[in-house]
């Protein structure tokens, strides 16, 4: 009896410790209960904003006037908006198949490439496109990014640009029309001025070099001129203006004048002095120095320097194989034009005994590419 009432009591004590863990276990429980609660009170809250956020995204996809696609990476369509079954041939429930499947009405290619090239890039891309009914739209590629900041894909827009550019190619041709009207009167009014000049001329007695001489450069003026219409009076290049000065002497066989130089732009400033000052050494070279012979030459060659005040061209005018030139006693309107008629520019001229060498610095556009004549 003794030894089964210490058993008892034993059985006791070990109930009372079960008791007192269990209620332990229940206070635990009902903590984890209560943070399960507040879990799930917390979550209920993200699913409404959540909710909300895929409401007004339907609501924005739906309503948007502007066509847009969303990419995977592996270029399969994720979404896209009613608007852009105008331009591709899709229908709901074409997503996860391949953009490369559908048909398009735009004259453009080059979606998948652009697409992979804005993946590996990360740098945007905007076209003009054109589709097949004559329509405009304009074409944004965009990475699709995260909130994380991970690349998942790429968003492509399409907004119709029509009107935009009809109304530009009005303009455009609006102010071609306005700049032909406008070159039209320049030049009678240029041939009136060169006719009233030559007549008056000719009427005071002055010589036949004279007279020559300014009909020259009242062509090489209009010369220049007809480069700006041409570039819409924004700037020349100085190679086709070299070309266009130079023209009796480069259709020579062989050509008495080589050029050679980079790529660079006159501004609309500096384009009628330089086709005089090109026109004055051509007409110096023809009358005293290497043109002046059958064996002479001459050579014009420019580079592109980076000098204190920006880039800047250094022209050389060399000539050889003609008779040894030497410095003009007087200084006349030919060596104003030359030396003096050229905006910013640095002029040096060399009166070797084997020809003259001339260098002239003056401030331009950047290098673009090599040209050679």
């Amino acid at each position: 009896m003794r030894a089964s009432n210490e058993e008892l009591q034993s059985i006791n004590e070990e109930c009372r410790s079960t008791a007192e863990e269990l209620e332990t276990s229940k206070e635990e429980l009902q903590s984890i209960n209560e943070e399960l609660q507040t879990l799930n009170n917390e979550l209920k809250l993200k699913l409404v904003a959540v909710s909300r956020a895929h409401n007004d995204l339907q609501n924005l996809m739906s309503s948007t006037d502007a066509a847009t696609l969303f990419l995977g990476t592996n270029l399969r369509i994720n979404r896209f908006t009613p608007r852009l079954a105008d331009l591709f041939s899709v229908i709901a429930g074409d997503e996860g198949r391949p953009i490369a499947d559908f048909t398009h009405r735009l004259e453009y290619g080059e979606l998948a490439a652009d697409a992979k090239r804005v993946l590996a890039d990360l740098a945007p891309v905007e076209r003009t496109i054109r589709t097949q009914e004559g329509r405009w739209f304009l074409m944004r590629m965009r990475p699709y990014r995260t909130l994380d900041d991970k690349i998942e894909g790429v968003v492509v827009t399409f907004v119709d640009v029509t009107d935009r550019q009809e109304a530009e190619a009005k303009w455009e041709q609006r102010q071609k029309l306005l700049l032909g009207e406008l070159s039209h009167r320049v030049k009678n009014s240029l041939a009136v001025v060169q006719s009233i000049v030559a007549q008056y001329l000719r009427g005071s007695g002055a010589s036949q070099g004279a007279q020559e001489s300014l009909s020259s450069r009242l062509l090489a003026v209009g010369k220049s001129h007809d480069l700006l219409v041409n570039n819409e009076w924004n700037c020349a290049d100085l190679m086709a203006m070299a070309r266009e000065q130079l023209a009796g002497y480069l259709g020579q066989e062989p050509s008495r004048i080589r050029l050679e130089g980079p790529s660079v732009h006159l501004s609309s400033d500096q384009v009628t002095p330089f086709g005089l000052l090109l026109n004055e050494l051509a007409t110096n070279a023809t009358k005293y120095g290497a043109l002046s012979r059958p064996a002479g030459r001459v050579t014009l060659t420019w580079e592109v320097i980076q000098a204190d005040r920006g880039h800047r061209v250094r022209l050389v005018w060399t000539e050889t194989g003609g008779p040894p030139v030497n410095p003009p006693k007087t200084k006349g309107f030919g060596s104003y034009l030359i030396n003096d008629g050229l905006p910013e520019a640095k002029v040096d001229r060399d009166f070797r005994s084997e020809g003259l060498v001339c260098t002239i610095e003056l401030p331009v556009q950047p290098m673009e590419r090599v040209s050679k004549e």
